[in-house]
């Protein structure tokens, strides 16, 4: 793993749900492309955007971190506007415990951020995608 670096990925799906023995139920997954039947403007029910971030917790890295805030961006939207957006403060991840015997490069936060959006319109062609911005660094996320 590398030790100082923020990552993740996204999956795009029709529908999210929590089953009671804690595990996540995703239906309608989409692979590379979104595609909808018609032209657009098309309104769908429901958009889920399971957003994964892993993010390293070790010493050097947590002294040096930033807030981060997660977008998800449409190419038919003014660059300023996001479709949503969600801010992590700067001290996330310090409630973390680990056993001892997890070497402290290896320690990692993976932080799972479900965005659900319904109805969801799509006006027009274009590209969906998740990105996160810490100070003037950009991750993709997918």
């Amino acid at each position: 793993m590398t030790a100082n670096k923020i990552s993740g990925y996204t999956i795009f799906c029709d529908d999210l749900r929590q089953e009671i023995s804690n595990k996540l139920t995703l239906v309608g997954c989409y692979y590379g492309h979104l595609n909808v039947a018609g032209d657009p403007p098309i309104n769908i029910p429901k958009l889920c955007i399971i957003i994964h971030l892993v993010e390293p917790l070790n010493e050097r890295y947590i002294d040096s971190r930033k807030e981060l805030t997660v977008k998800v961006l449409a190419s038919w939207l003014p660059r300023e506007q996001s479709i949503a957006e969600i801010k992590l403060p700067k001290d996330r991840g310090s409630e973390v415990s680990f056993e001892d015997h997890v070497p402290e490069n290896d320690r990692v936060s993976l932080v799972l951020l479900p965005v659900i959006i319904s109805p969801f319109l799509i006006p027009s062609s274009g590209i969906i995608s998740v990105r996160a911005f810490s100070g003037d660094e950009v991750i993709k996320l997918g």
